[in-house]
Protein backbone atom coordinates (compact mmCIF):
# COMPACT_ATOMS: atom_id res chain seq x y z
CA UNK A 1 0.00 0.00 0.00
CA UNK A 2 2.96 2.33 0.85
CA UNK A 3 4.26 1.71 -2.61
CA UNK A 4 1.40 2.45 -3.95
CA UNK A 5 0.62 5.92 -2.79
CA UNK A 6 4.28 6.44 -3.02
CA UNK A 7 3.92 5.59 -6.94
CA UNK A 8 1.04 7.79 -7.11
CA UNK A 9 2.79 10.75 -5.91
CA UNK A 10 6.16 10.51 -7.35
CA UNK A 11 4.16 9.70 -10.83
CA UNK A 12 2.19 12.67 -10.73
CA UNK A 13 5.00 15.04 -9.35
CA UNK A 14 7.15 13.99 -12.40
CA UNK A 15 4.62 14.23 -14.93
CA UNK A 16 3.77 17.73 -13.88
CA UNK A 17 7.53 18.61 -13.55
CA UNK A 18 7.91 16.41 -17.31
CA UNK A 19 5.10 18.19 -18.92
CA UNK A 20 6.10 21.56 -17.47
CA UNK A 21 9.71 21.46 -19.32
CA UNK A 22 8.01 20.43 -22.47
CA UNK A 23 6.27 23.33 -22.31
CA UNK A 24 9.44 25.57 -21.35
CA UNK A 25 11.95 23.68 -23.74
CA UNK A 26 9.85 21.82 -26.36
CA UNK A 27 10.87 24.08 -29.12
CA UNK A 28 14.79 23.99 -28.49
CA UNK A 29 15.11 19.86 -27.70
CA UNK A 30 13.23 16.76 -28.58
CA UNK A 31 10.87 15.29 -26.35
CA UNK A 32 13.40 12.73 -25.39
CA UNK A 33 16.41 14.59 -24.37
CA UNK A 34 14.07 16.79 -22.25
CA UNK A 35 12.75 13.17 -20.69
CA UNK A 36 16.38 12.58 -19.72
CA UNK A 37 17.04 15.34 -18.16
CA UNK A 38 13.82 15.90 -16.00
CA UNK A 39 14.50 12.05 -14.86
CA UNK A 40 18.25 12.63 -14.21
CA UNK A 41 16.94 15.74 -12.17
CA UNK A 42 13.90 13.69 -10.65
CA UNK A 43 16.11 10.59 -9.07
CA UNK A 44 17.51 12.11 -5.87
CA UNK A 45 13.79 13.70 -5.34
CA UNK A 46 12.44 9.95 -6.34
CA UNK A 47 14.74 8.34 -3.83
CA UNK A 48 13.90 10.13 -1.09
CA UNK A 49 10.18 10.40 -1.43
CA UNK A 50 11.11 6.41 -1.78
CA UNK A 51 13.31 6.38 1.55
CA UNK A 52 10.18 8.19 3.70
CA UNK A 53 6.99 6.59 2.37
CA UNK A 54 8.41 3.30 1.73
CA UNK A 55 11.94 1.74 2.56
CA UNK A 56 12.40 3.49 5.90
CA UNK A 57 15.49 6.35 5.81
CA UNK A 58 18.05 4.27 5.50
CA UNK A 59 21.27 4.91 8.33
CA UNK A 60 23.84 5.79 5.37
CA UNK A 61 21.88 8.07 3.02
CA UNK A 62 24.66 8.61 0.06
CA UNK A 63 25.52 5.15 -0.01
CA UNK A 64 21.85 4.17 -0.24
CA UNK A 65 21.04 7.03 -3.19
CA UNK A 66 24.24 5.60 -5.13
CA UNK A 67 22.67 2.27 -4.94
CA UNK A 68 19.55 3.69 -6.08
CA UNK A 69 20.98 5.60 -8.93
CA UNK A 70 21.52 2.70 -11.21
CA UNK A 71 18.07 1.84 -11.08
CA UNK A 72 16.99 5.58 -12.35
CA UNK A 73 19.67 5.46 -14.95
CA UNK A 74 18.37 2.33 -16.66
CA UNK A 75 15.15 3.68 -16.40
CA UNK A 76 16.50 7.17 -18.00
CA UNK A 77 17.69 4.84 -21.00
CA UNK A 78 14.12 2.92 -21.26
CA UNK A 79 12.14 6.56 -21.09
CA UNK A 80 14.19 8.36 -23.54
CA UNK A 81 14.08 5.38 -25.70
CA UNK A 82 10.66 4.35 -25.64
CA UNK A 83 9.95 8.58 -26.06
CA UNK A 84 11.85 9.04 -28.92
CA UNK A 85 10.60 5.63 -30.78
CA UNK A 86 6.73 6.84 -29.60
CA UNK A 87 7.47 10.33 -30.89
CA UNK A 88 8.74 8.97 -34.35
CA UNK A 89 5.61 6.93 -34.71
CA UNK A 90 3.33 9.89 -33.66
CA UNK A 91 2.14 7.79 -31.02
CA UNK A 92 0.09 10.53 -29.48
CA UNK A 93 -1.60 11.68 -32.87
CA UNK A 94 -2.77 8.01 -32.98
CA UNK A 95 -4.12 7.77 -29.82
CA UNK A 96 -6.03 11.43 -30.07
CA UNK A 97 -7.31 9.84 -33.90
CA UNK A 98 -8.21 6.44 -31.54
CA UNK A 99 -10.02 8.69 -29.02
CA UNK A 100 -12.03 10.69 -31.03
CA UNK A 101 -12.79 8.04 -33.41
CA UNK A 102 -14.48 7.01 -30.32
CA UNK A 103 -15.93 9.73 -29.21
CA UNK A 104 -14.19 10.32 -25.96
CA UNK A 105 -12.02 12.87 -26.87
CA UNK A 106 -14.39 15.64 -25.69
CA UNK A 107 -14.56 14.34 -22.09
CA UNK A 108 -10.95 14.18 -21.69
CA UNK A 109 -8.16 16.68 -20.37
CA UNK A 110 -5.98 16.47 -23.10
CA UNK A 111 -8.58 17.73 -25.33
CA UNK A 112 -7.90 21.07 -24.11
CA UNK A 113 -4.74 21.75 -25.98
CA UNK A 114 -6.53 22.01 -29.01
CA UNK A 115 -7.56 25.71 -29.89
CA UNK A 116 -8.74 26.89 -32.91
CA UNK A 117 -8.64 23.99 -34.30
CA UNK A 118 -4.82 24.01 -34.31
CA UNK A 119 -3.21 21.23 -31.98
CA UNK A 120 -0.54 21.96 -29.72
CA UNK A 121 2.09 20.08 -30.66
CA UNK A 122 3.83 20.06 -27.95
CA UNK A 123 1.23 18.24 -25.95
CA UNK A 124 3.17 14.78 -25.33
CA UNK A 125 0.34 13.81 -22.77
CA UNK A 126 -0.33 10.22 -24.42
CA UNK A 127 3.50 9.51 -24.72
CA UNK A 128 4.63 10.37 -21.31
CA UNK A 129 1.79 8.54 -19.57
CA UNK A 130 2.41 5.42 -21.18
CA UNK A 131 6.09 6.09 -20.65
CA UNK A 132 5.55 6.64 -16.89
CA UNK A 133 3.39 3.46 -16.39
CA UNK A 134 6.51 1.16 -17.96
CA UNK A 135 9.08 2.97 -16.29
CA UNK A 136 7.40 2.88 -13.21
CA UNK A 137 7.14 -0.88 -13.29
CA UNK A 138 10.51 -1.18 -14.46
CA UNK A 139 11.90 1.00 -11.43
CA UNK A 140 9.09 -0.97 -8.82
CA UNK A 141 11.06 -4.25 -9.95
CA UNK A 142 14.33 -3.08 -9.76
CA UNK A 143 13.79 -1.35 -6.17
CA UNK A 144 12.66 -4.04 -4.42
CA UNK A 145 15.41 -6.09 -5.83
CA UNK A 146 18.42 -3.39 -4.74
CA UNK A 147 16.38 -2.16 -1.40
CA UNK A 148 15.00 -5.67 0.14
CA UNK A 149 16.42 -6.40 2.94
CA UNK A 150 19.20 -8.74 3.22
CA UNK A 151 18.12 -12.56 4.24
CA UNK A 152 20.02 -14.27 6.88
CA UNK A 153 20.08 -18.07 5.19
CA UNK A 154 19.95 -20.86 8.18
CA UNK A 155 22.71 -23.24 7.15
CA UNK A 156 21.89 -26.49 9.34
CA UNK A 157 24.70 -28.71 9.94
CA UNK A 158 24.41 -32.46 8.46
Amino acid sequence: MRYAVYGVLSSALFMVMYNTAVDQCGELYVPSTIYAASYLVFIPVQHAMAACMVFGWPDRYIPSLTSNVPIGLTAIALGAYLTAYLDSIKFNDDVENMLETMGWLKFLPAHQNKKDGKEDSKAEIYTSFFVLVVTSFWSFLLSVVVNAPAEIIDKKEL
